[in-house]
């Protein structure tokens, strides 16, 4: 019996421990929704709910991806572009999660002054804990592209055929996620028209603009977290549609030996 691969080439428990985690983190959004259900029936309806819908949706896709590609037992044999595109995604969502890790760690070290002899510090709550499922989400992500980035372009002899539910799902998950990461780049390149309206409209809300960098910052993060998660699914979908590609070019390279 052949030993088990380690936790960090095993693209099956990788893709076992992003689905738990991803399915953990989102119960922050799930529940901060349903606290302000009251305030949604009356004020900014119709945003709140279409941002739950899309939530649903994209986290939706991304879920049944990782089922699948757990559920498939055909190793996949992934190209070393693939492998390094997997690794580069891997640092960034790594590096992200640690700017993150910092400003929440940050959070605990600042003090509210309350009077001259009482200074109060923040105290741990139910948002820290979503907070730290979140944080879960993107390690089960990282160490999804992490396996990936270490598995095999080497033909390897399996007599189990691919998941032909990895197959639509993948396809599926590749399409939506692909038209939302395109959405995110787009915000991110018209950063200047949003900070304009911002600066025309805050004011007459009551409230005050950010800077440009923060906006600039919001988008970027928002753009590059995405896309990380865009790139598991793009990984495992140009894989499998390889040895297709190649089984074809050996029809074709076959029917015209014997023509001529």
């Amino acid at each position: 019996m052949a030993e088990p691969a380690p936790l960090l080439a095993d693209v099956r428990r990788t893709a076992l421990i992003a689905l738990t985690t991803n399915i953990l983190s989102v119960a922050g959004p799930l529940w901060t929704f349903v606290g302000k259900f009251a305030v949604f029936r009356t004020a900014n309806a119709g945003t709140a709910w279409s941002s739950l819908i899309l939530l649903s949706v994209m986290t939706g896709f991304i879920l049944v991806f990782y089922a699948t590609l757990y559920g498939n037992r055909r190793p996949l044999q992934i190209p070393e572009h693939l492998r390094r595109l997997s690794l580069v995604s891997a640092i960034a969502c790594g590096i992200l999660l640690a700017f993150r890790l910092v400003t929440w760690a940050g959070w605990f070290s600042r003090s509210e002054v309350t009077s001259v002899l009482v200074t109060r510090k923040p105290t741990w709550g139910l948002g820290d804990i979503f907070v730290l499922l979140s944080f879960a989400g993107d390690i089960g992500v990282i160490l999804l592209l992490i396996a990936l980035s270490r598995q095999s372009e080497e033909d390897l002899s399996s007599e189990i055929s691919v998941a032909r539910s990895l197959t639509i799902a993948v396809k599926a998950t590749v399409i939506m996620w692909g038209l939302w990461v395109g959405f995110n780049a787009l915000k991110v390149v018209l950063t200047p028209y949003t900070y304009q309206l911002l600066q025309t409209y805050a004011p007459q809300l009551g409230g005050v603009a950010p800077s440009f960098a923060r906006v600039l910052e919001d988008a970027l993060r928002m753009f590059v977290s995405q896309a990380c998660v865009f790139t598991a699914p793009y990984v495992v979908y140009k894989s499998l549609k390889r040895p297709a590609n190649q089984f074809a070019e050996g029809l074709r390279s076959i029917s015209s030996t014997t023509t001529t």
